[in-house]
């Protein structure tokens, strides 16, 4: 009996641990404060947020290409609390096409007032020789 009354403890525990992880990374998104959407000819930009809010920053990306953003500065008054995600089509038919559009989203969380900047590059993460295909930076204003 007491081994019964172990293994059910055991598994109640497992149980509630897995939903908290699983739940954790939806309430951090539901909790972003605003998410822009950087175009290919939108520089500069400047990104306004008040002190302590979650901002996200997403950028279209092709992943089959072997190409990604990655955050290669950030400022003092800010933090990336997480890694980015990838969002891939809710279209069906476009996850069977080649090279086919989605979108890297990066999540800065504000810190303290005052101006930062970000900066990013779209490399391939494996071809650490060659210079970035591309580069932006993106200043914020903390509020």
């Amino acid at each position: 009996m007491k081994q019964i009354i172990k293994t059910f403890l055991i598994l109640s525990i497992f149980l509630g641990v897995n939903s908290i992880f699983a739940t954790s990374k939806k309430k951090i998104v539901k909790k972003v404060n605003h998410i822009t959407t950087i175009e290919e000819d939108s520089e500069p930009i400047i990104i306004k947020v008040k002190k302590g809010k979650l901002e996200g920053i997403k950028f279209p990306v092709k992943m089959a290409t072997g190409y990604s953003w990655k955050l290669s500065k950030l400022a003092d008054n800010l933090k990336q609390p997480f890694k980015s995600r990838v969002i891939q089509p809710k279209n069906k038919s476009a996850e069977k096409e080649v090279g086919f559009q989605e979108y890297q989203i990066f999540y800065i969380r504000t810190l303290e007032t005052g101006e930062g900047k970000v900066e990013f590059e779209y490399r391939q993460p494996f071809d650490k020789d060659s210079p970035p295909e591309k580069e932006m930076t993106i200043t914020i204003e903390v509020e």
